[in-house]
């Protein structure tokens, strides 16, 4: 299990990118390009500190009751999400959930 944990966040003030800062000094930016608006699934973009690189898209779909399927290069995984955010969504709960599973997990 990882000890790296979200040491800053700061949320995007209109329309820009999310920030997140790790505790090992990782940075990353993540935006919601197609976000939840009536549907089941949102993509959110996502770069390093380094405005030329990109980590890459990652697609989040809404399946089950309590369960959503998120993918990012390849690599798909089944999270548990409570009954609020499954019919209200909140931004910052979908972005800590991709930033702990593929981020600092890899």
């Amino acid at each position: 299990m990882s000890r790296i944990t979200i040491k800053e966040y700061r949320a995007a003030n209109g329309g820009d990118y999310d920030f997140y800062k790790l505790s090992d000094g990782r940075i990353y930016w993540l935006w919601f390009k197609s976000p939840f608006r009536g549907t089941e699934g949102a993509v959110v973009h996502l770069m390093t500190n380094n405005p030329t690189k990109e980590v890459g898209l990652c697609f989040i779909e809404k399946t089950n009751c309590g369960i959503v399927k998120m993918g990012l290069k390849g690599k798909s995984i089944e999270v548990p999400i409570t009954l609020s955010q499954e019919v209200r969504p909140n931004k910052k709960y979908f972005l800590d959930k991709i930033v702990r599973n593929f981020l600092i997990n890899e």
